[in-house]
């Protein structure tokens, strides 16, 4: 009884502010999302716009100008969300850091208005006029609030795969050449809106929650047009309407093609990168993607990112080999852009019928006692710079010296056998590896690794999406 009088007091207090409000006028409302990006609208609308963008440009002050028109002739089904990028500049900081006390949109308005970009030292001005503090202006650039924000909108920004800035993304997809951001107007992009808002009408009548509309935006944008495979989804929306009308409706989503296949979506052919080592009498097979055989080991091997991380990323190679370096550096790239959900594991891998093995194996070992000290991937780093490619001599002590161990205990600790080194390569090997490098994710063997770093994060993405009911319904 208590809690509800106290409910009720809560009602009554708040009714007065409600009853100020004109009936049927939209309020403008800036809207702190759990990524704390700047965002006007309702959370709840069937259409989200983000824009990727460089305050400070005059191109991305365009698209700023554009989207926040548009989000006010539709106020209820729009919401706006902007996401700042920094390019060697102070501008972005100051935004966000205006956006972190209620002021984005006075700054954003004022940096828009002006027909020309001010220097920084006017911009600072700028803001201060607007209502931001002096002090906050001038230190927005060593905020790590600030600074976090604009990583975040990085990572998103490489997660969604596009590169140009400015950038309209809606509902999840990016719209890359079907409307360039920094020339688009008003009734360009209000056209795509109308299309996404009648895709989220459809998807509303098959069930599927308006806060889901975002993450299956982004999926179909990662399988492509149609995620399950079966042609574009318009072309499919074209035969549907071809039905019969006693035949059950067929929505943008086909719930029950979902439910027969699942969320996974078809990958572009993986071209492998180059290999290190394999004999040319018998040259590897680069077709397919092959299920490993049993999981490769862990515990024990250098890694980076956390140990808990949701999705790992294992890097098979020969620390002595070229391309071993350049993919493991490729994966901590992609690691760096899933934050907290990804680590990176180096397996050794030796060629045993080739010379010189046993002292790719005592390297190998080295590395695994510098695991056991906590500074596996620092030994890894290290080994860059102490000529360890080719078939030089290495000095192990250097390598540990750098890595900030001790080097007469890891000496001696690589001394002697290299049984587990040359355990992990054996149970590598029975996991179905033949070559190196090789880079595995959820299972699967990639021969050679990739060549870039864009093509390794959708298979990261995919292991990190949602599975079927929580992709239906991510609200409940």
């Amino acid at each position: 009884m208590r809690r509800l009088l106290v409910a009720a007091m809560l009602v009554a207090l708040a009714a007065p502010a409600v009853a100020a409000a004109s009936p049927g006028r939209a309020v403008r409302v800036e809207h702190h999302v759990a990524d704390d990006a700047p965002a006007v609208g309702p959370h709840d609308a069937l259409v989200t716009i983000e824009l990727f963008f460089i305050p400070g440009m005059g191109n991305s002050h365009d698209a700023y100008r554009t989207l926040k028109e548009l989000q006010a002739e539709h106020p209820t089904r729009l919401r706006a969300v902007y996401r700042p990028l920094t390019r060697n500049q102070r501008t972005p900081h100051i935004v966000l850091a205006a956006h972190r006390r209620g002021l984005f949109a006075e700054v954003m308005d004022a940096l828009a208005s002006r027909s020309v970009v001010p220097n920084p030292a006017a911009i600072i001005e700028l803001a201060v006029s607007a209502g931001l503090d002096r002090t906050a202006a001038e230190l927005a650039h060593v905020d790590d609030a600030v600074q976090a924000a604009l990583e975040a909108n990085d990572h998103r920004k490489f997660r969604l795969g596009f590169t140009t800035v400015p950038e309209f993304v809606v509902n999840g997809r990016p719209l890359g050449p079907t409307l360039i951001a920094g020339t688009a107007t008003v009734q360009g992009l209000g056209a795509q809106y109308k299309l996404a808002l009648e895709d989220a009408r459809r998807a509303q009548g098959q069930g599927i929650p308006a806060s889901a509309l975002v993450l299956w935006g982004e999926r179909r944008a990662r399988c492509g047009d149609d995620p399950l495979g079966g042609g574009p989804l318009d072309e499919a929306d074209d035969e549907a309407d071809a039905k019969d009308a006693d035949e059950p409706p067929s929505f943008a989503w086909r719930l029950a093609e979902l439910l027969a296949r699942g969320t996974g979506c078809v990958m572009a052919p993986h071209m492998p990168a180059t290999l290190d080592e394999y004999n040319p009498d018998t040259p590897p097979r680069r077709d397919g993607t092959p299920l490993l055989a049993r999981p490769l080991p862990s515990a024990g091997l250098p890694f980076y990112g956390p140990a808990d991380a949701a999705v790992p990323i294992f890097v098979v190679c020969n620390i002595r080999s070229r391309y071993c370096l350049d993919q493991r550096d490729l994966m901590r790239q992609v690691a760096g852009n899933f934050p907290g959900q990804v680590r990176v594991v180096w397996v050794p891998w030796v060629d045993l019928a080739l010379d010189g093995a046993t002292n790719d194996l005592t390297l190998a070992q080295a590395a695994l006692c510098a695991a056991a000290e906590g500074a596996g991937w620092e030994f890894l780093d290290a080994s860059k710079t102490a000529g360890v490619t080719g078939r030089s001599r290495v000095d192990l002590a250097v390598i540990a010296t750098n890595a900030g161990l001790d080097a007469d205990a890891l000496v001696a600790c690589a001394s002697g056998e290299p049984n587990q080194a040359r355990a992990a390569v054996e149970a590598a090997r029975a996991a179905g590896i033949g070559y190196g490098p090789t880079v595995v994710i959820g299972g699967r063997a990639y021969l050679g690794g990739f060549n870039e770093d864009r093509k390794a994060a959708s298979r990261v993405a995919a292991e990190l999406a949602p599975g079927l009911l929580e992709a239906l319904l991510p609200s409940w």
